[in-house]
């Protein structure tokens, strides 16, 4: 069950993807569940699966894609996609993909509306898993968002490599000028996490303000703000 805003809206697709706790997979990897989803306007509704899903991980996450150049402006009828939320600890957290890969937490004290219906597991249910060494595959290559940022005195850089190949990942400040480099050569498939204490390559600690880190592996070039705080 989800709040509806506008009940004129067709989400195209509903889907459920798996995921470690506080990071879902790429919507490409979500298994799909639901098409042509309705709901009533300003209203609870609810939508039922094609069959239904048993989650064997710490993160189970429904994926509602919103119809291609949707836009949200107002509430109730006629005011475009949208689900409600709830203040404080109540409701799940929510998640915006505008790519479906790269996912943008929702401010941790509001909560998505959106409550789930189980059912006992029985033979036969789809199961959406991780695979057997505890591990989301690789699905794609990705520039994963930095954490903590704001940060003081350090941060963690995380990406993962669907195909082995050349990485540099690389520090600049707002002049363009690189600071630090972190990572560069050849690597393996897999995931991989760096932590960057605001030094440049000399080890020499950097002033506060706003730096760049430039992730690139192949054709993939994403780059993430990083806040330097003291």
């Amino acid at each position: 069950m989800w709040y509806n805003n506008d009940g004129s809206v067709v989400f195209p697709e509903v889907l459920v993807a798996s995921g470690v706790a506080g990071y879902p997979e790429p919507a490409a990897s979500a298994f799909l569940v639901a098409t042509n989803v309705c709901g009533a306007t300003s209203s609870w509704s609810e939508a039922t699966f094609s069959e239904p899903v048993a989650a064997l991980d710490d993160g189970l996450y429904v994926v509602f894609r919103l119809p291609e150049g949707s836009e949200h402006s107002g509430d109730g009828l006629g005011g475009g996609a949208g689900i409600g939320y709830t203040e404080g600890p109540n409701g799940f957290t929510g998640w915006l993909s505008l790519d479906g890969e790269d996912w943008v937490k929702l401010q941790a004290s509001y909560g998505m509306a959106v409550e789930p219906i189980t059912v006992e597991a029985e033979d036969g249910m789809v199961e959406k898993s991780v695979d057997d060494d505890g591990e989301l595959p690789v699905t794609h290559t990705a520039f994963l968002l930095p954490s903590p940022n704001p940060f003081n005195p350090q941060t963690q850089l995380q990406y993962q490599l669907k195909d082995a190949g050349h990485v540099d990942l690389s520090v600049f400040n707002v002049r363009g000028e690189r600071v630090a480099r972190l990572a560069s050569g050849y690597q393996a498939a897999g995931r991989f996490q760096l932590t960057w204490r605001g030094t440049d390559e000399s080890g020499q600690r950097l002033a506060s303000g706003t730096y760049f880190a430039r992730f690139t592996a192949g054709p993939v070039v994403q780059t993430q703000r990083l806040t330097l705080v003291k």
